[in-house]
């Protein structure tokens, strides 16, 4: 099954001093726009593509490859959740293109954020009124409206919070402050994802309730 490598060569992950930071594991996980792990169709194989995470782990020098599956190929819309297993730094969302070619993780996470559909559908009529749709000049405006939708896209998706549950516990308490209903996915330790009956107790904390005690950390956004 194609395959396309994202990697953050010559971009290294460092710390407040700059040193490269080693060891840090980065987790890729499929899901759906619900941002919940999900399986696709591969159009070509019509294979299954597995929504279970894959990890990776940063060198001396605090870079990485990995080779992940184009969801863009998938039979439905998906995203890849990306996640540093650190909180100094934000999770995303992005869809992985496909390509012959190496994808540096800023290329993958500034570039890739969809559009969402409704919003891309509007502008692209209202330019079509206002200018030739074969003219070099809608192009240009098109290109530039583009842009700007996908960093506001990405603005909206990467407001989110990794909350650590470092003491084993069947109750976790999380004030996450985004004043807003949230997404929450949790892992073990092991990475493994984990699930646990959800409360809202306000629009900034949550409580998890878990069948058996668990340490580790909850995804939110």
């Amino acid at each position: 099954m194609k395959t396309r490598t994202v990697t953050n060569i010559g971009q290294p992950y460092v710390d407040a001093t700059n040193k490269p930071i080693s060891g840090l594991k980065v987790s890729f996980v499929i899901v759906n726009e619900k941002g919940r792990p999900t399986e696709v169709l591969d159009l070509d194989s019509g294979n299954p593509v597995s929504g279970d995470a894959v990890f990776v782990r940063t060198d001396e020098n605090g870079e990485f490859s990995i080779n992940l599956y184009p969801n863009e190929l998938g039979d439905r819309p998906t995203w890849y959740l990306v996640r540093v297993h650190d909180p100094d730094f934000e999770d995303f969302k992005a869809v992985l293109p496909d390509g012959n070619s190496p994808i540096s993780l800023i290329d993958f996470k500034l570039l890739t954020n969809p559009v969402d559909p409704s919003t891309e559908v509007l502008a692209e009529s209202y330019f079509s009124r206002l200018l030739d749709d074969t003219s070099e000049s809608l192009n240009k405006v098109w290109s530039s409206t583009k842009i700007m939708l996908l960093f506001t896209n990405l603005t909206q998706q990467t407001q989110s919070i990794t909350f650590i549950q470092e003491l084993a516990s069947d109750y976790w308490l999380i004030t996450h402050n985004l004043g807003r209903p949230v997404h929450v996915i949790t892992y073990d330790e092991e990475g493994d994802e984990v699930v646990g009956a959800v409360t809202k107790l306000d629009n900034d904390t949550i409580e998890i309730q878990f069948s058996e005690e668990v340490s580790g950390e909850a995804f939110l956004r």
